[in-house]
């Protein structure tokens, strides 16, 4: 039932599937991207979430298919003490992801600020081609920020189709995440209160923001 939910909300609260396959084809067919950024998504006792094992296999394939060089997977300890994006690479290696290919943004909080941080994280290293891979829904609510925001990030949400071929191939590997943990987590509902939270959600002083994450930026 879970699976069959998630699955109507992306045919139909997400980015329609032809857009999906259209940005893979137009991608496929152009120089490759030099990195996608993954968003995380919280990692709860011990329990690999369907969407986050979605995002990273589709991650995968587009690297598989010379769509992208590097992969940025991105958040911080946000709802629980493990680091998002530490978590999804040690994900991402066990499931055959190259580690030297992996890059981490470890500090953002919100959707908004995993695209934006990673974007300037990644500039800063010297990458031009950036994009955003990630489910249809995430990929559709992040449509305006992107539009008004980081206007030449790329999209690749992943097609449904792939993603239940790769499905049977999904597996939970035994894997020790406790060095993925923060020594220093406090829940966000703990630092902040709903209204700081939801600013964070729309992006709201997303420079200020990151610049105060990352001080050392321009």
């Amino acid at each position: 039932m879970q699976k069959l939910l998630l699955k109507i909300m992306l045919l139909f609260v997400g980015v329609r599937q032809k857009e999906c396959r259209d940005l893979f084809a137009t991608a496929k067919n152009e120089k490759p991207y030099d990195v996608i950024i993954v968003p995380g998504m919280p990692f709860k006792k011990g329990v690999w979430q369907k969407a986050v094992k979605a995002r990273i296999y589709w991650a995968k394939y587009l690297f598989e298919n010379g769509v992208t060089k590097k992969i940025m997977f991105s958040g911080g300890a946000v709802y629980t003490e493990y680091n998002e994006a530490e978590a999804m690479k040690l994900y991402a290696i066990a499931v055959g992801i190259p580690e030297e290919i992996i890059l981490t943004e470890p500090k953002a909080e919100h959707s908004t600020q995993n695209l934006y941080y990673s974007y300037f994280e990644s500039r800063k290293l010297g990458y031009e081609r950036i994009a955003m891979a990630t489910d249809p829904f995430q990929a559709k609510m992040m449509n305006g920020f992107i539009r008004n925001t980081l206007p030449d990030l790329g999209r690749l949400p992943f097609i449904l189709k792939v993603i239940d071929e790769l499905d049977p191939h999904m597996i939970e590997p035994n894997l020790d995440c406790k060095q993925a943990i923060d020594p220093n987590f406090v829940s966000i509902k703990e630092r902040e209160n709903r209204k700081t939270r939801m600013d964070g959600t729309k992006g709201t002083n997303i420079q200020e923001l990151y610049l105060m994450a990352y001080p050392t930026s321009d």
